[in-house]
């Protein structure tokens, strides 16, 4: 099966891409050269915050023939799905569906679509089909993660905030998201279903977490901008008001009120260069400007004396 169009050229060259890395994973006797060589595309997919796997200029024969985007992002994208599926025996029928729908033929992008969603439907484990594809194919862009975590006895809490690198395009991913937790008498592996700027998630583990690791086994395109032990998180505090923050998105600037004395404050975009900053002292309401900001996402880190940080997204139209 070759592409239909040149727009669908991952077709071919993004599934000979991932059909390497399938080599690797089944014959080759370490796990880690696999691992490696789907790493190391997603990490030149990131050094741009941009691009589609399906391609927008026809006219140029670099763009049809970019490595980081047909070959690399388009060996990507078919990894997450993979994931996403979570069954190998349905995930490798998509493949032979749409290879004997259109042997000795041409395929798009939408023809394997359509063969996915003929053999298991629109949702996939709470993943609408349509929407990953038009994301992670014909869209641009990947998510950025910010995560908080904490452990009260056997009650461990995850607080994760979702921005992306072309809220343009895409401004919130939906995909599955695997969290290790780390504890010196063995690791644990739980999946979420990201589809919210915001979540909280609540788990019960025996084991003393030590650290936590977002993505083990490298099924998405992402960054992190921050992992913290936020010694807040389940913990109870009745007669501490929350920070509120208004508006959000704005057009200029936003309002903070109900924010801890004495607490460094600080903006930063989504490559971690730091915009403003700032202290509270004795105030408990502060403006932080945004009129000379760019439209986009950014991060606002308070910092109370004694505290774990606390981070929040702040959208700028």
């Amino acid at each position: 099966v070759t592409c239909g169009t040149w727009r669908d050229i991952m077709m071919n060259e993004g599934v000979a891409s991932y059909v390497t890395y399938l080599y690797y994973d089944h014959f080759y006797s370490s796990p880690a050269s696999a691992l490696s060589y789907i790493s190391y595309f997603q990490s030149n997919v990131k050094t741009y915050d941009t691009g589609s796997v399906y391609v927008d200029d026809t006219t140029s024969e670099l763009r049809i023939l970019d490595g980081r985007l047909t070959y690399g992002k388009g060996a990507c994208v078919l990894h997450t799905l993979r994931s996403v599926v979570n069954n190998d025996s349905d995930y490798f029928h998509i493949f032979r569906n749409y290879q004997l729908a259109h042997s000795g033929g041409n395929g798009t992008i939408e023809d394997f679509k359509n063969s996915a969603e003929t053999l298991l439907g629109t949702v996939v484990n709470g993943i609408n089909l349509d929407t990953f594809f038009n994301q992670w194919f014909y869209l641009q862009g990947f998510p950025i993660y910010t995560l908080h975590w904490n452990q009260v006895g056997s009650d461990v809490y995850i607080h994760l905030i979702q921005a992306t690198s072309d809220p343009a395009s895409v401004p919130l991913f939906k995909v599955p998201l695997d969290i290790r937790l780390h504890s010196l008498s063995g690791d644990t592996i739980i999946r979420v279903l990201d589809d919210q700027s915001i979540q909280d998630f609540h788990f019960t583990w025996s084991n003393t977490v030590a650290s936590t690791f977002l993505d083990p086994n490298y099924w998405l395109i992402y960054k992190l901008f921050s992992n913290v032990h936020d010694h807040t998180l389940g913990v109870q505090e009745e007669t501490t008001e929350a920070v509120t923050l208004i508006p959000n998105p704005t057009n200029a600037g936003w309002r903070l009120t109900h924010v801890p004395a004495k607490s460094d404050l600080k903006v930063s975009d989504m490559t971690g260069r730091v915009l403003w900053q700032g202290n509270s002292g004795s105030e408990q309401s502060i403006a932080i400007p945004g009129g000379a900001m760019s439209a986009g996402v950014y991060m606002l880190s308070i910092n109370a004396p004694g505290d774990a940080t606390i981070t929040y997204k702040l959208v700028k139209k």
